[in-house]
């Protein structure tokens, strides 16, 4: 294919409707091929609080129960396999299409995130700047440790712009000379992204959590207790898994798990919003337009499959 380098991805919020994006997908053109972007669907015996597709769809999605909830799984391995199962596609004639929420994985994939060790007193300090002296401030500072870094960014970038002042002040080394050591990213995305109305967008994550707690999220929080998952696995941190730890420890009542996770779920939402805003030539479609949702998807599909 001529297109080989080149992937759909439908990235959003939790709760937008991603994968109802992909089964209309999979409706249309069944030699698809989905690549999961979710840090959290990757979990086994995480179904109901991680809300994994499920039936016909499931079979369609790939790096989905990889992991026991008690392993850590990184940017790094997720671009390894996520490469992995597209060149796989490709080589069976099928369209490789990336749903998810999680953005670092995405960053990892398509351009070249390496990860390093973390610093939470670097971060704190970068982040009092940006509130006290505002991008321009650490645009001007990221200049003057990394000028080739900064002459790529947009001076508004705020996200890309503490990231680069990040690494270069926890390595010592500036972001710039690290990227010539990387190999350039295997893929270009093809981003469609879904958008809400913020008001509308909570009204569905309440609904999804009341959901989940009617189809027996508490009870599969149980199990994973009964099967020796202890808290402290990268799983049970998962917004919803940690709140019912709360309960069934007696720590909170069940009515306030269940307003944590609402609350937890928004905040998330939030920085994932935060988060893409930053991303680079996304279509951004608002999902209540479904035809021309499905419309500008098909477009690029049926691309795919000419090429």
């Amino acid at each position: 294919m001529k297109g080989e380098n080149k992937v759909l991805v439908i990235l959003g919020q939790t709760a937008s409707g991603k994968k109802k994006i992909a089964e209309a997908i999979l409706e249309r053109h069944t030699e698809v091929i989905f690549v999961s972007a979710d840090s959290r669907k990757i979990y086994k015996y995480m179904d109901i609080g991680t809300d994994k597709p499920q039936g016909k769809l499931r079979e369609h999605y790939t790096l989905i129960d990889i992991k026991h909830p008690c392993e850590q799984y990184s940017a790094e391995e997720f671009r390894k396999d996520a490469e992995r199962v597209i060149k796989r596609a490709y080589e069976e004639n099928k369209i490789p299409v990336v749903v998810g929420g999680t953005p670092l994985y995405l960053l990892a994939l398509f351009e070249g995130f390496f990860e390093h060790e973390k610093d939470e007193n670097i971060r704190r300090m970068l982040d009092e700047k940006l509130e006290k002296e505002g991008v321009g401030g650490l645009y001007r500072e990221l200049m003057e440790v990394d000028p080739k870094r900064a002459e790529k960014l947009n001076p508004n970038d705020a996200y890309r712009i503490k990231r680069a002042l990040e690494v270069y002040y926890t390595t010592g080394i500036p972001m710039s000379d690290l990227m010539k050591k990387r190999k350039p990213p295997l893929f270009s995305p093809l981003y469609i992204g879904i958008r809400w109305d913020r008001k509308l967008l909570y009204e569905r994550i309440n609904s999804r959590v009341e959901r989940m707690i009617e189809n027996g999220l508490l009870d599969e929080v149980k199990k994973l207790v009964e099967m020796g998952i202890d808290e402290n696995c990268p799983g049970m941190k998962t917004i919803g898994y940690r709140e019912m730890l709360e309960f069934i420890k007696g720590n909170i009542t069940f009515e306030e798990a269940v307003r944590k996770i609402k609350k937890n779920t928004r905040i998330y939402a939030r920085r994932q919003e935060y988060f893409f805003k930053h991303f680079q030539y996304v279509k951004w479609l608002f999902i209540q337009d479904f035809d021309n949702l499905y419309y500008e998807i098909d477009k690029v599909v049926n691309w795919f499959k000419t090429s």
